[in-house]
């Protein structure tokens, strides 16, 4: 499959994707051909640049431009082929004369191969398609889950749930599956930490059947929701600006937590008992990077692609994947997706040296001398017991019940 990929585009047949022996051809108009050409070149070179094949396990892919969030292209061809405006091969279909070639140019080089196509795959060219599971429109730039995959989703569900316990093999097909949802439900992914901490226990005994970790039935459940829902619309992703408003957060195991956007800050002190249940510092900082992306978004607005700085491996990479193992961070997570949807935004999170965080003073009750303090910010109604606002009296009672 690789190597037909390399002669379908050496003979002018691209761009072209593929996983396994899933191929997507796409196609230009002729009058178009030599200014992608200019952009293919343009693309040759930036791969060049950036070092050529990179591989990772089995992944072969080669780096691109670098975008504005501090990600950068994944391209799967080195773009080295130009697209070529091959000759119609006649009888040619009126739809088909603009464009640089039809499928006949595909199956005449595929009869060549050996390449038997499953027919029944085939879709004619249009600017709304299925692939991998997904539909995508790219007149709206919109990809969707097929229903067919929802569908498909949920019996699986459904069928995990009749039995109580699972081995590793039906723990990783249905993780799978879920997975591949989350490509158009990201929060989702905060949703699957059951399925992940029971294959990280299965790993030594992959034929026992086990139990499900606790919290596992409420992720499934929540999924069998959403999945039996009309699928979401996800944004194919493109380059976006990031807004930087110099927002940190920080806390502090022995005070507090805190944030700092440009010149206004809010400080909380944590009450005792606030470790009990396995609450630890990781939670404290997810709960203060929650509480300032609602700040943000008072002071800045909707609609954009903020950069949030915090001291906290566990609560910066974490965010990246979009879950972590501490299984009191991804509720603050859930909440942050629910927020970013409601408000059509996103956040970035950035790691910061704790010498270099603006919010690390103020998380250890040292509070900047000038008054400019957010109002009343609201913590989630579950997380309230933990902390007070710092500014408001507290007399800590002597003894206390957890």
């Amino acid at each position: 499959m690789d190597a037909s990929t390399d002669i379908f585009r050496a003979e002018g047949i691209c761009p072209i994707s593929k996983w396994v022996d899933n191929f997507v051809f796409f196609r230009i108009p002729r009058s178009h051909v030599p200014a992608y050409n200019q952009l293919q070149q343009e693309q040759h070179n930036t791969i060049a640049r950036n070092g050529g094949t990179q591989r990772e396990g089995g992944h072969i892919w080669f780096k691109g431009a670098d975008w504005p969030d501090g990600s950068f292209e994944e391209l799967d061809d080195t773009c080295q082929h130009p697209i070529r405006a091959l000759a119609l091969i006649a009888p040619a279909p009126n739809v088909d004369t603009p464009f640089a070639y039809t499928l006949t140019h595909i199956d005449t080089i595929s009869k060549k191969l050996g390449i038997p196509w499953q027919s029944s795959k085939d879709q004619p060219f249009g600017s709304s398609f299925t692939y991998l599971g997904f539909h995508w429109d790219l007149d709206k730039k919109l990809v969707t889950l097929t229903t067919h995959k929802q569908e498909k989703y949920c019996r699986a569900i459904r069928d995990w749930n009749l039995n109580t316990k699972h081995s590793l093999e039906d723990t990783e097909k249905l993780h799978g599956k879920l997975l591949h949802a989350t490509h158009i439900i990201p929060k989702g992914r905060a949703y699957l930490s059951g399925l992940e901490r029971l294959m990280a226990t299965q790993r030594d005994k992959p034929h026992v059947p086990l139990s499900s970790p606790k919290g596992t039935d409420f992720e499934l459940d929540w999924w069998l929701h959403i999945l039996s829902s009309p699928s979401p619309l996800c944004a194919i992703p493109a380059p976006s600006q990031v807004t930087d408003i110099d927002a940190f957060s920080d806390a502090s195991s022995g005070t507090g937590i805190a944030f700092l956007i440009g010149q206004k800050w809010k400080a909380w002190r944590l009450l005792p008992g606030w470790q009990s249940n396995g609450r630890d510092i990781a939670w404290a900082e997810a709960i203060a990077l929650e509480l300032m992306a609602h700040a943000v978004l008072a002071e800045h607005g909707q609609t954009k692609t903020y950069k949030l700085y915090c001291d906290n491996q566990t609560v910066v990479e974490g965010w990246h994947r979009g879950w972590s193992h501490n299984r009191h961070v991804n509720p603050s997570f859930h909440r942050l997706y629910d927020l970013a949807s409601q408000n059509n935004c996103s956040f970035l999170t950035r790691y910061i040296p704790s010498a270099l965080n603006l919010a690390d003073r103020p998380s250890r009750g040292i509070y900047p001398p000038h008054a400019f303090s957010f109002p009343a910010i609201q913590p989630d109604i579950s997380n309230a017991p933990f902390f007070i606002d710092a500014l408001l009296p507290y007399s800590q009672p002597e003894t206390y019940a957890v």
